[in-house]
C-alpha cells in the first residue's frame, strides 16, 4: 500500500510540474500588497486590458496607473504622471513559455524551467534568475505547484502555476517586495479582492442609515439649507446591474441666516424608491490610483482613486484632498506627455464611499460656497454607529428651532470660535464634537463656555456638531 501511494505522489508530482505555467491570464485581476500584515495596506491591482497575437506570439497589455511625478517643474502647480505601468509593465509578450515583462523595465520569467537552470532575467543590468526550488502547496485553499525564483541581486520571485506570480520583489534600489493576496475571475475570487459595486451597495433589510446635509453661501455671514434625515430598508430586489430598494425616509429641513434659523423648520416622513444601477463609471468599481472623470459644477475633471481599509477597518474608496497634492481635480498638461495639473475648480472636495455604507461623504469648498452630504450613523442589525436620532426627534419641534438659537463665529477663524446661544438666560452644558473631513472624531469637549480653543486644528474645513439633552446641531467651520 505504501509503495502504491509513493507511486500515485510521484505521478501527480510530475503531472503539476509538466503542465504549462500561466504567468498572467487574461480573464484574472490581480490584486497585490505591499505588505501582508497591516490593515492600512497600499493595493496596486494588475490585469489584461487587451490582446495581439500574431502566429505563436501573444502580447498582453496590462492597465495603467497614477504615479507622482517628481520631475516635472513646479510653478505653482501640482502634477501626476498618468497612463504609468504598474511593477508588471505595460506590456508581457509570451513566447515559446517565456514571459518576458516590458516598458520602464525589460526583465523575462522562464516558468517551465527546472531547479538549476539559469537564464538572463535583465539583460541591460546583467540580472541573471535560478530556479532554486519547487513545491506543492495551498495557495488561496487550492492544492498548486510553486516554484521559488533567486536572482543575482539576491531579491526573490515566487511563481505559481495557477496564480502566477505570487511574490515579485523589484530589483530598484527600493527592492519593493508585492504580495498577491487575491485574484479575481469570471467565475468567482480567490483571497482578498478588491470591493466593487455589489459590495458596496447591497444593503439588508431593516438597515438604517442616518444623513445630514449642508449648502452654504458665506457671502452674507453663512446663510445654509440644511436637512437631517434617515433612511430605513423596507425591501430589496437585485435585477440584472439595478439594486433596487423601497425606503422610508424620515427627516427635517431648516435654514439658517448669519448662524441664525432663518425659516420655518419642515418636516416629513414617507417611502420612496432607491436606485443604484452597477456601471464600468460608477466610482466602486475603479481601483487604487485609477482616473476617474467627476462631475463638478456641471464640468468634467479627472481625479485619482485612492482605495484603502479606513481605521475602522471598512473598506473605503475614495477621490479628491489627494495624497500627493492639495488640489483634488486634474486636467490634461498639453506641455508634457501623460501629464497632468491640478486644477483650482474646488479648494477642497472629497467623495467617499464604504464597503455596506455606499457614499460616506460628498463635501466641498469653493469661493464662499461650501456644501456638504454626510452619513453621520447607521444601524445594522443589533450594532449602531455614530448619531442615529430616533424618529420622535426628527418629527417634533425641538428646542434648537424655538427658544435656542445658535450662532458660531467667527466664521473662517483661526484660534478660537464663539458658540452663541441667543435667547436663553441659563447656562448650557453641552458636548461638542469636531469631526474632520473623512468623518473622524479629532476632539470631543464637555464644556459651558461659550468660547471653544482650536488653534490644535490644522488648516481645512470640519464638521461641529453641538449636542445637549434637548436638541442635535450640526455646522461646518472653516479653520484659516
Amino acid at each position: 500500500m505504501k509503495t502504491i501511494i509513493l507511486f500515485v505522489s510521484i505521478i501527480l508530482s510530475i503531472n503539476l510540474y509538466s503542465q504549462d505555467w500561466n504567468l498572467i491570464n487574461q480573464n484574472y485581476k490581480y490584486n497585490y500588497s505591499l505588505s501582508s500584515n497591516s490593515v492600512n495596506n497600499y493595493y496596486t491591482t494588475a490585469y489584461v486590458d487587451s490582446i495581439f497575437t500574431n502566429n505563436e506570439d501573444t502580447i498582453f497589455y496590462l492597465n495603467r496607473i497614477v504615479t507622482k511625478c517628481d520631475t516635472c517643474p513646479n510653478f505653482g502647480l501640482n502634477y501626476l504622471f498618468y497612463n504609468q505601468p504598474t511593477f508588471l509593465q505595460r506590456k508581457v509578450l509570451k513566447r515559446n513559455n517565456a514571459y518576458t515583462f516590458y516598458d520602464t523595465v525589460s526583465f523575462t520569467i522562464l516558468p517551465n524551467s527546472n531547479i538549476g537552470e539559469v537564464w538572463i532575467f535583465d539583460t541591460l543590468n546583467n540580472i541573471t534568475a535560478e530556479i532554486i526550488s519547487k513545491n506543492n502547496e495551498y495557495i488561496f485553499g487550492v492544492f498548486d505547484s510553486i516554484k521559488y525564483i533567486k536572482l543575482s541581486t539576491t531579491d526573490t520571485i515566487i511563481i505559481s502555476k495557477d496564480f502566477g506570480i505570487i511574490e515579485f520583489q523589484t530589483t530598484d534600489s527600493l527592492h519593493a517586495k508585492y504580495l498577491l493576496v487575491g485574484v479575481k475571475n469570471v467565475n468567482g475570487s480567490f483571497g482578498f479582492v478588491i470591493p466593487t459595486f455589489i459590495d458596496f451597495f447591497n444593503y439588508n433589510i431593516g438597515d438604517v442609515f442616518q444623513y445630514y446635509s449642508s449648502g452654504c453661501w458665506w457671502g452674507n455671514g453663512g446663510d445654509c439649507s440644511n436637512s437631517v434625515y434617515k433612511m430605513t430598508i423596507l425591501t430589496k430586489t437585485i435585477i440584472a446591474d439595478t439594486i433596487k430598494y423601497n425606503v422610508n425616509i424620515n427627516g427635517k429641513h431648516w435654514d439658517t441666516q448669519g448662524g441664525m434659523p432663518g425659516g420655518d423648520t419642515t418636516y416629513y416622513n414617507y417611502t420612496d424608491t432607491v436606485l443604484y444601477i452597477d456601471s464600468i463609471n460608477n466610482l466602486a468599481n475603479f481601483y487604487n490610483n485609477q482616473l476617474i472623470r467627476e462631475s463638478f459644477n456641471s464640468q468634467l475633471y479627472y481625479s485619482k482613486i485612492d482605495a484603502f481599509f479606513d481605521n475602522n477597518g471598512l473598506f473605503t474608496k475614495k477621490i479628491g484632498l489627494d495624497y500627493y497634492a492639495n488640489l483634488p481635480f486634474y486636467e490634461i498638461d498639453t506641455n508634457f506627455v501623460d501629464v497632468l495639473h491640478s486644477v483650482s475648480a474646488a479648494d477642497h472636495y472629497v467623495r467617499t464611499l464604504k464597503v455596506g455604507l455606499g457614499q460616506e461623504l460628498k463635501q466641498y469648498e469653493v469661493f464662499e460656497v461650501t456644501g456638504i452630504e454626510e452619513l453621520i450613523g447607521y444601524v445594522k442589525g443589533n450594532d449602531t454607529t455614530g448619531l442615529v436620532y430616533p424618529d420622535y426627534l426628527l418629527s417634533s419641534k425641538l428646542k434648537s428651532t424655538n427658544n435656542i438659537f445658535v450662532r458660531i463665529y467667527p466664521n473662517p477663524s483661526l484660534n478660537f470660535i464663539n458658540i452663541e446661544f441667543e435667547n436663553s438666560n441659563k447656562e448650557i452644558n453641552i458636548q461638542v464634537f469636531i469631526f474632520d473631513l473623512f468623518g473622524r472624531l479629532i476632539n470631543e469637549i464637555q464644556t459651558c463656555d461659550e468660547r471653544i480653543q482650536i488653534s490644535n486644528l490644522n488648516k481645512g474645513v470640519y464638521s461641529l456638531r453641538i449636542k445637549s439633552n434637548d436638541y442635535i446641531i450640526t455646522r461646518m467651520i472653516v479653520i484659516n
